[in-house]
């Protein structure tokens, strides 16, 4: 889960916990990736792992952090 801040939590795993709980990416520019949950208009962004693609500990606190503001987990 991603609230146990795993050190091997993938970039695979870390969209489809964000797109079950309603979150859109976004491509950017480069590496960088924005996540947007519609009905709280809630907006993060991320850079995309490479060419490894494990999730460091600061990008899933961010997107725990989205989660939370979005009323998606406590």
């Amino acid at each position: 889960m991603i609230l146990s801040l795993l050190k091997d939590f993938s970039w695979g795993e870390l969209l489809s916990v964000m797109q079950k709980h309603n979150f859109e990416l976004y491509s950017g520019s480069g590496s960088g990736r924005k996540f947007f949950h519609a009905k709280t208009q809630t907006v993060f962004f991320l850079h995309e792992p490479h060419p490894e693609k494990i999730v460091k500990r600061y990008a899933l606190k961010i997107a725990i952090t989205a989660l939370k503001n979005a009323g998606e987990i406590k």
